[in-house]
């Protein structure tokens, strides 16, 4: 999936940089991926050993390729405990562990850290997304979005899923 985030549709901006909130095995092995892709990625969490000793699993994990795009890793992945480049990213992936709150909060402040074109995107597998997402915060800011464009007459393009049963439903 990476690759196709480097790869834009006609029309719309390719994602070069991106940031993962959550740098567990899932949020690093995602930034890894946009890294190997030479996406430009920070991956963020509280506690630097937390990002170290996911680098070292997916390391361990995938040993074959590992070492073939090591070299890349240091000019794309960055990883961190603060907001530092986050003004920067074309996209957000949050990728904490599912606690329904702590998603709203990390939302709540990736808000006021991002560029108003950023695409905040989330990795939950068993918390609906309405339950993430204040329905009247995404209203509102959509429509400020809306207008923005049209008043500097740029392209307005708009894609929401909600996957909340897709789960349920694909293993039918």
């Amino acid at each position: 999936e990476a690759k196709k985030l480097g790869k834009a549709a006609k029309g719309v901006a390719p994602v070069s940089r991106l940031a993962v909130v959550g740098g567990g095995v899932m949020g690093v092995g995602i930034g890894l991926a946009a890294a190997k892709s030479k996406i430009h990625t920070r991956v963020k969490d509280l506690k630097i050993d937390v990002l170290k000793n996911a680098v070292t699993s997916n390391r361990k994990a995938s040993k074959k390729v590992w070492d073939k795009w090591v070299p890349d890793l240091q000019k794309y992945l960055h990883l961190q405990t603060d907001n530092h480049g986050l003004k920067q990213v074309d996209c957000v992936v949050e990728a904490v562990f599912e606690d329904v709150g702590l998603k709203q909060k990390i939302f709540a402040d990736l808000e006021n850290q991002v560029s108003h074109t950023c695409i905040l995107a989330t990795n939950t597998s068993s918390i609906p997304l309405t339950d993430i997402a204040n329905r009247r915060a995404f209203l509102e800011q959509a429509e400020h979005i809306f207008k923005s464009s049209q008043r500097y007459h740029n392209s307005f393009t708009m894609l929401m899923l909600d996957l909340d049963l897709f789960k349920a439903i694909n293993d039918k």
